[in-house]
């Protein structure tokens, strides 16, 4: 795999043997193996970047929905996904794909993945070639009232690549960075 593109090498085996090393004998996400394959191959991602992102985002659990933006599925899709802009559509772009129901339950797996695979591709195809910033001023969190109870510190962080298109696709948020200062699945 070069750039994040799939070698014509990378057949279903061999992805499920580094799905089990990179998430575990028991994970979640081989069984959508094949699905998640599928979608890497038709966009161009690395399946183990595209299942990583499915792995953060709702742990490869095909009824995932607590996301409070009501996103949905084993993506994570909301209902501004279906819709990209951009000229971009999901459901324009995906065969029996119409709307949000149609990303929703274990019926809907490769429309969820296909859907989310267009998302990441879409916003490395628009970014990838630039380089973003993500700055962010220090936060503090007032979980307690006249007591700061966690302080994230300022930070400046420049994405390009995959990994400007991953950060546009889990958002900008300042207050959602993890402890060392970058999102998880970079």
């Amino acid at each position: 795999m070069e750039g994040g593109v799939v070698s014509g090498g990378l057949d279903l085996n061999n992805f499920k043997s580094a799905i089990t090393k990179t998430f575990g004998a028991n994970s979640a996400c081989l069984q959508y193996a094949d699905e998640v394959l599928t979608s890497a191959t038709k966009y161009e991602i690395d399946p183990l970047r595209l299942m990583a992102l499915m792995n953060q985002e709702s742990s490869c659990n095909v009824g995932s929905s607590d996301s409070s933006a009501g996103a949905v599925g084993l993506m994570q899709i909301k209902d501004w996904d279906v819709d990209i802009g951009n000229g971009v559509s999901c459901s324009g772009s995906i065969s029996g794909l119409k709307t949000k129901a149609d990303l929703i339950g274990p019926n809907n797996v490769q429309n969820n993945i296909d859907c989310g695979a267009l998302i990441l591709k879409t916003y490395y195809d628009i970014h990838g070639s630039k380089t973003s910033s993500y700055k962010c001023d220090e936060y503090k969190f007032k979980l307690t009232p006249n007591y700061v109870d966690k302080i994230e510190p300022a930070v400046n962080i420049q994405y390009t690549g995959w990994d400007a298109a991953l950060r546009y696709y889990n958002g900008w948020a300042c207050a959602e960075l993890k402890d060392d200062g970058k999102s998880e699945v970079l």
